[in-house]
């Protein structure tokens, strides 16, 4: 997924280049926006499109998951200050698509939609091995964004192709629904950020002329 973050007091950007076919990270140093780490069309990472890879920065670190093809593994990498590094690969279904990637306590953990589970999203955490987090989430679950607060996991996603946005969250051992329904009619790629208890949701929505829609919601 796209994201646009602060690192090391610098813009930085992540997103998927169609016309090289890989996903790219830019840093703005004042005067020029630059490939992080050798990144982008050249030496960078090749992924299927936009959902199939994503961008964490963690205060001074970065970590990237992404995937080459169908047929190939989740890649997680970190970034040391001029090359990324890879951690690990996590063997997936050809039908797992569309990645979140967040990291909380030292673990990296990752939300991605199965197809062949009836397009359910599915939390998986690595500590040195990688392990499922829970059930599957129980609902569609198209282009989810995954954050964790007060360590507990949230993800927002589209609740069908073009469906309406909701919010849940993975505690207790099961996922719980926060809010379903945020929008009215057709709405896509949802993005989540939490600030004081309270979570903050942007969205393309298409009843505001596919503008851009933020709303608000207090957490339990």
């Amino acid at each position: 997924s796209m994201i646009m973050d602060i690192y090391n007091n610098e813009p930085m950007i992540g997103f998927y280049d169609s016309t090289n076919t890989a996903y790219r990270i830019l840093a703005y140093n004042g005067s020029n926006w630059i490939d992080v780490g050798g990144s982008g069309a050249t030496s960078g990472f090749t992924s299927l499109n936009t959902p199939d890879a994503s961008l964490k920065i963690v205060g001074n670190e970065l970590f990237l998951a992404h995937r080459t093809s169908a047929a190939d593994n989740i890649y997680l990498r970190h970034y040391n200050g001029s090359a990324w590094n890879l951690i690990t690969g996590i063997a997936a279904p050809t039908t797992a698509i569309e990645l979140s990637l967040d990291v909380n306590g030292g673990n990296a953990y990752i939300f991605y939609r199965d197809t062949a589970q009836s397009n359910n999203g599915l939390l998986r955490m690595f500590d040195g091995s990688w392990s499922q987090v829970g059930p599957l989430n129980g609902t569609y679950s198209r282009a989810p964004n995954l954050i964790f607060y007060n360590n507990i996991p949230y993800v927002t996603f589209q609740k069908s192709t073009a469906g309406s946005i909701t919010l849940r969250r993975y505690e207790s051992s099961t996922w719980q629904t926060v809010q379903e329904n945020y929008s009215i009619g057709n709405s896509y790629t949802p993005t989540i950020k939490i600030y004081n208890n309270r979570a903050y949701i942007a969205f393309r929505d298409n009843v505001n002329a596919s503008g851009a829609s933020v709303v608000v919601r207090d957490l339990p």
